[in-house]
This record gives C-alpha cells, sequence and structure tokens, in this order.
C-alpha cells in the first residue's frame, strides 16, 4: 500500500517541516486515511487525550508556495493544486474517527484543526491561524471569527493575545476579555515569545485575567446551550447584529461587535489606551440592554453609545426579555461544575416578559443521540417563571436543576414568592437556594 504523496516521478514526496526531512501521509486515499486513523487509536488509552492537527493545509519549510508542490499527485491522479483545500479536511476525518474507534463509539472526540474546509465543522474545532501580538490583529479577529460562524463553522477562535510577537499588558488583557467571548478560547504563542502565563504578571493584573476566566466559566451553561441549538437547527454560536436586525441599515457596517446567541452583546475594546468606545446597540426604541458591569443600568437601543471604558472590563450588554443560564460555583475543572446547579439570570423587556432556554446532557457520550438529555424552555409572564420540556421524551436527571432565579428589571415591588405551591423568602443579599432576589 501506497500512503505517500507522489512527484510527477513517481518518486514520494519528501520535504522539509519541524522534523527535518519529512514525509506526508496522501489521507485522499482511503487506505492510507484508515491507517492513520488506526494510528490515532492506538496512540494512547488515556481517553482525555485528545488531538491538534496543526500544519495541516500541509505546511512546508522552504517550498515557493509553503505548502506541497501543486503538481504532486495524490491517490487516483489527483493533483494537489486541485485538491489542496480538500487536504487537511481529511485529516480531521481521520484524527476523528480515530479518536472514535479508541472510545469504542461511545466517547466524544475533540479535535482541533488548522486547516478546514466546508463541513469540517463535523469533525473539530478551528481557530484562525498564527496572527500578531498586535492590535490590529485583535481587531480583525471579530470579522474573521463572524464571516466563519456564518460560513457554518461556529467552533472557532482566535489565539489569545497573539501566536508571534510579545503583547503588552494591557493588550494582553483586552484580549483575554474579548476571547472570553470567542466560541473557542485559548491563549497561545509561538516558542520564541516571552512566557504569559496569567501568574506570571502582577496581582492587579491577575485579577482581571481571573475574572474573566471566571466569567467564562460562569456562562458555560449558556454556551452549551447554545451550541445544542447549533447542533440541532445550524444557528451560529456567534451573530453579527444583521442576522437578527435586519432591517436597520446601519449594523451592516457594524463588524467591531457581535452577538453570542440572540441575548449577549459584546464590544472587544480594540484600541490602546481607550477611554471610551462608540458601542452600537440595536433593536430601537422598545429594546432594553442591561449593562453587564451595572445590572441596574439599561440603555434602548437607539443606535450608538459613548461608553466610558476601564483596563477591568469590556461592554456586553444582555438582552431585556431573555433568560440566562449560569452557574455561579467555581471550581477546579469543568468536570467537577458538571452536576452544580444554575443560576437563571432574568432580563425583564418593558412588557415584563422574558424567555430563554437550557439544554444539558452527560456532556461526554453519544447518549444525547437516545434522547437521554434535558432541554428546557424558560418563559416569565404575568409575574410567574413557568418552565416546559422542549422534547417530550428526552430525559436527563441532573442531581439538582435551579439554585436560584433573579430578576432584573421589575418595576412593581415585589411582597410575597410562591414556588409552585409554597411560600419562599425574598432575599436580597446573596443566593442560596430556592431565594429569590429582585434588582430594580
Amino acid at each position: 500500500m501506497s500512503v505517500k504523496p507522489k512527484n510527477p516521478d513517481n518518486t514520494s514526496f519528501s520535504a522539509s517541516c519541524w522534523p527535518g526531512l519529512s514525509s506526508w501521509i496522501d489521507f485522499l486515499n482511503p487506505e492510507a486515511l484508515s491507517y492513520y486513523s488506526s494510528l490515532i487509536s492506538e496512540f494512547s488509552q488515556n481517553k482525555n487525550l485528545h488531538i491538534w492537527n496543526d500544519m495541516n493545509e500541509p505546511s512546508v519549510f522552504k517550498a515557493e508556495e509553503q505548502t506541497m508542490n501543486g503538481s504532486c499527485v495524490h491517490h487516483e491522479g489527483w493533483q494537489h493544486q486541485d485538491v489542496h483545500n480538500q487536504y487537511g479536511f481529511y485529516q480531521t476525518i481521520g484524527t476523528y474517527d480515530g479518536l472514535m474507534e479508541r472510545g469504542e463509539y461511545q466517547l466524544r472526540p475533540f479535535v482541533l484543526t488548522r486547516s478546514f474546509f466546508a463541513g469540517s465543522q463535523r469533525y473539530a474545532a478551528h481557530w484562525t491561524g498564527d496572527n500578531v501580538a498586535s492590535w490590529e490583529h485583535l481587531k480583525i479577529s471579530v470579522p474573521m471569527i463572524l464571516t466563519e460562524a456564518l460560513a457554518g463553522i461556529s467552533f472557532v477562535g482566535a489565539d489569545v493575545g497573539g501566536f508571534t510577537g510579545n503583547p503588552s499588558e494591557e493588550l494582553l488583557q483586552r484580549w483575554y476579555q474579548a476571547g472570553a467571548w470567542y466560541p473557542f478560547f485559548r491563549a497561545h504563542s509561538d516558542v520564541n515569545a516571552d512566557r504569559r502565563e496569567p501568574y506570571l504578571f502582577n496581582e492587579e493584573v491577575q485579577t482581571r485575567l481571573k475574572d474573566t476566566l471566571r466569567q467564562r466559566y460562569r456562562h458555560l451553561p449558556y454556551w452549551y446551550t447554545l451550541f445544542w441549538e447549533h447542533y440541532r437547527t445550524g444557528e451560529p454560536v456567534i451573530r453579527p447584529l444583521s442576522y437578527h436586525y435586519t432591517n436597520d441599515t446601519q449594523v451592516l457596517d457594524v463588524d467591531s461587535e457581535f452577538l453570542v446567541g440572540a441575548h449577549i452583546l459584546v464590544h472587544p475594546v480594540c484600541e490602546e489606551k481607550a477611554k471610551h468606545v462608540h458601542v452600537y446597540l440595536p433593536g430601537g426604541d422598545g429594546e432594553l440592554w442591561y449593562n453587564k458591569d451595572d445590572l441596574n443600568s439599561t440603555y434602548k437601543g437607539t443606535g450608538y453609545q459613548n461608553l466610558s471604558v476601564t483596563l477591568d472590563t469590556i461592554p456586553v450588554f444582555y438582552k431585556g426579555g431573555s433568560i440566562i443560564p449560569v452557574q455561579d460555583t467555581f471550581r477546579s475543572s469543568t468536570v467537577h461544575m458538571k452536576d452544580d446547579p444554575i443560576t437563571l439570570l432574568v432580563f425583564l423587556d418593558k412588557t415584563n416578559l422574558a424567555n430563554g432556554t437550557f439544554y444539558d446532557d452527560d456532556q461526554v457520550s453519544f447518549d444525547y443521540v437516545e434522547d437521554k438529555y434535558t432541554y428546557v424552555n424558560f418563559n416569565f409572564s404575568n409575574s410567574t417563571l413557568s418552565n416546559h420540556i422542549v422534547d417530550k421524551n428526552a430525559r436527563y436527571n441532573r442531581p439538582k436543576m435551579l439554585s436560584s432565579v433573579i430578576l432584573y428589571g421589575l418595576t412593581i415591588d415585589v411582597s410575597e414568592v410562591y414556588i409552585g405551591k409554597n411560600k419562599t423568602t425574598r432575599s436580597s443579599e446573596g443566593i442560596s437556594e430556592n431565594s429569590y432576589k429582585s434588582d430594580h
């Protein structure tokens, strides 16, 4: 069996890459792809070890176009110049299949790929490649990931901090604050870059980075729900404003901010030493947007707002009329958070209504295909929070579903609160099981 691409003279293609003189597998050859998958499945029996496919365009050193020669020949005579974009795509398929075999087709694989093609979202997450530690590259990361999301690839992000070069402390903090709202969130850098792990910085910087990371972990139930809905409907996880506000022609020019689902608006700060930013809030006079850092402060969706910013945060808004599931217990890993109860953040619109969804399953297997999951719709109207199971045949029992509900924007005073027929207490300080908190 020939597993390598050929030169035009029928010799095996070889060239320079990280190990030195290197050979490549012809992933377009079904037998070669199967052989590669078998190597992946045998590579490690540690089922928590997953695979990152890098340099898989393929990247070739000292080549005229930094990739395999276009005249190289693949399976069934295809020249590389005709199948270049599919080459890395087939590698991700082989990697995914190998991890599936290792997990006995019971455990979900995780594959990260640099090269991608139409359909890659079925097998792998993607990042935008080798970016630079610069304000310009932070800025362009937003339209880049939005473009991929609209093309069907929602599990996407950019290297936080920039791959090459050394970001300033300010740039690194701003990039973490933006990246925490990318669907795929990781910090990564070149081997020649200065070390930049969060714990290496002073206490003030560490605190900001820790707060940003906790914000990401807090919103994981919302992210997980969005990815389920992406799987079910194809709707992108992150969206340009024009996705929802189709009648507002001004949003067509806005690529400096984005929506996470339909309910959270994020505006990264991409200018050095910024004291103010212009944030576009859509939806018109009837739309309310709640400032994440001051939830008693609301704005109407009447266009651009000139907002002051500090280095502590970036502008993030919750849409009025939304219910956001979050987790307020922080642990050492998501494995330990999995069964913690959720908190519902209820942001009322001008008519005192709100709606949202929550999805969960065991987070590791394919049992959801057999209806072992829960998918709940929450609705607030007539001063009552109700829920119903969206998929009646689905069943997944969490040890504890809900710890608390926090209402924002309520325009009436609250004297009594009931859970079912049982009266409970209204708490204005802290959140405990079966508690209620109202913020006017």
